[in-house]
């Protein structure tokens, strides 16, 4: 019966490297790679041998973010306007008529 590999047979990537950095290497680093977009392996993968390799995931950009957040907030928003409006035609909500 053939056995089913489990999750760490299956990783190409089993060699791991390491470097100290000062605090400004360190800095320099991210932001480097903040602005590539990429992960530190990524971009630092990408550096050596030219790609970012085949599983890399890029960093959403910031103004990403902020628009991911604005539309989260306009969602709540849209649900409170339907629950309001949702109280004001059944009658629960007594004070206000439209």
């Amino acid at each position: 019966m053939d056995r089913k590999p489990m999750k760490s047979e299956k990783r190409q990537r089993h060699k791991f490297a390491s470097v100290r950095l000062s605090d400004a290497e360190n800095e320099l680093l991210d932001n480097l790679a903040s602005g590539a977009g990429l992960s530190r392996a990524g971009f630092i993968r990408q550096q050596i041998f030219g790609h970012e390799g085949a599983r890399t995931q890029r960093q959403p950009k910031s103004s990403d973010k902020a628009m991911a957040s604005i539309s989260g907030q306009l969602g709540k928003i849209g649900g409170n306007l339907t629950q309001l409006n949702i109280h004001l035609k059944s009658g629960i909500c007594r004070y206000y008529r439209i």
